[in-house]
């Protein structure tokens, strides 16, 4: 028994041929059979391809040679660059990278495997080209908070100033993002001294207290520190860093008998620091025009200037977009400082 496939020149590039049938011939002692399948059931039979987003990485990693600036690069942690490498290394059970204290290299498997990952995201990219609708939207991969209370406002202006342009907002409430592969733009949250010549400072990070400005549970607000001892916390994260990094800069210390509500998202403090809930920890910048308008009270001037900022990229790939120019112009001028 013998099995022959035969694939019409028409769809030599594997990528051209995902969204068209595939025809299998197969010889049976002297008879044979035409099974008609889609594609993706037919690719199936034949290889089981490595996770988009570990090739992505591994090209990355082999342009760098250092998982540092790799991670930087594509917005990730160390260790879910190495993780991705470590899938694609068992994956084809070679090792695709000499590694060493000062940098990585690629063994000559690597290289064999970036040949044809190049090729790959080379086909990838004119498929892109060939098929996405030209008036695809514009997108942006923004945190939920900064969505909600910086660029949401600006929405109005940016429909008058570009009719019949689209965007689509993703939002996010981890500060590492995952895959940044299909957005055109992203909003990333970093420290000053990483800032590279692609980014754009939207704000320094400046974390402040603020609460109701008559009443607080019932009391008025606190007008110092030691008074916050009184006073419920309220937490944008869950893991209550920024009240932590305010109290140490300012030598003071959390009550662990203290109440406290912890949320996941800045907004949620914010909110509920408009109903007298408590004293909330946020970034000044998100709550200027509640304090502009006298509906949040920051009751001790004590900011805390961090080394950390809020950047706005623009991808490479979405400078492809029809309308990529006239997007980076408007968000710059009214996005940034």
């Amino acid at each position: 028994m013998s099995l022959s496939i035969r694939i019409d020149p028409f769809f030599i590039s594997l990528f051209d041929f995902i969204d068209f049938l595939s025809i299998k011939i197969a010889r049976f002692h002297s008879k044979q059979f035409i099974f008609i399948l889609p594609f993706r059931d037919f690719i199936h039979m034949i290889i089981r391809p490595p996770n988009i987003q570990s090739l992505q990485t591994f090209l990355m990693l082999s342009e760098c040679n250092s998982f540092t600036e790799a991670a930087e690069r594509l917005h990730l942690t160390q260790s879910a660059v190495s993780r991705q490498i470590q899938l694609l290394e068992e994956h084809y059970s070679v090792t695709l990278f000499n590694r060493s204290a000062r940098k990585v290299e690629l063994t000559a498997e690597g290289i064999e495997l970036l040949r044809s990952t190049e090729m790959i995201f080379r086909e990838l990219s004119n498929v892109e080209k060939r098929y996405s609708r030209k008036s695809r939207p514009f997108r942006l991969k923004i945190y939920v908070s900064l969505a909600a209370k910086i660029l949401l406002p600006l929405l109005p202006q940016f429909c008058v100033d570009n009719p019949g342009l689209s965007l689509m907002i993703e939002t996010e409430s981890d500060l590492v993002y995952g895959d940044l592969a299909q957005y055109d733009a992203f909003v990333s949250y970093k420290e000053k001294s990483a800032l590279s010549q692609d980014d754009f400072l939207l704000f320094e990070e400046c974390l402040i207290p603020v609460c109701h400005p008559q009443c607080v549970a019932g009391k008025v607000p606190p007008q110092n520190m030691d008074q916050l001892s009184d006073y419920t916390l309220l937490h944008g994260s869950l893991n209550g860093i920024d009240w932590e990094r305010w109290t140490l800069a300012y030598d003071q210390s959390l009550d662990i008998s203290q109440t406290q509500i912890f949320f996941n998202l800045d907004e949620l403090a914010i909110e509920a620091a408009l109903h007298g809930v408590g004293v909330a920890m946020v970034d000044k910048r998100l709550v200027q025009p509640l304090l502009d308008s006298k509906r949040l009270l920051v009751p001790m001037e004590a900011a805390l200037t961090t080394n950390n900022v809020y950047v706005l990229s623009f991808k490479k790939s979405g400078a492809e977009h029809p309308h990529a120019p006239v997007v980076k112009q408007w968000l710059r001028q009214h996005l940034c400082q």
